[in-house]
């Protein structure tokens, strides 16, 4: 018949000798090693995420300062057909089509 072996979160009873209390002791120690280098990977981890991000926020910032923005004192500036700079060009209706005249010839 099998025995089951419950799991004890605690040290080994005293009648399984020496070695089993020492080997619990340094599997504590261990363990708390591991924890302490896993939070030290963790801050590390933090730190470099706050170091990229402040240097983005410092590409932007660099980005905003030397960027063009336009002028609020100018006034918009009109299209080309506003101007008198367009030209209105003859189209007729073909059949299903329609056909323009004077587009490649300069004002008449």
């Amino acid at each position: 018949m099998n025995r089951i072996h419950t799991f004890r979160l605690g040290p080994p009873p005293a009648d399984q000798g020496l070695g089993a209390m020492l080997g619990w002791i340094v599997a504590v120690i261990v363990g708390g090693f591991a924890v302490l280098i896993g939070a030290l990977f963790a801050l590390f981890a933090g730190l470099a995420v706050a170091i990229v991000a402040g240097f983005a926020w410092l590409a932007v910032m660099l980005a905003r300062l030397t960027g063009r923005r336009p002028s609020r004192s100018q006034p918009a500036r009109p299209g080309p057909m506003a101007q008198g700079e367009g030209e209105i060009i003859d189209a007729h209706k073909v059949g299903d089509q329609w056909v323009a005249y004077g587009y490649d010839q300069p004002s008449r």
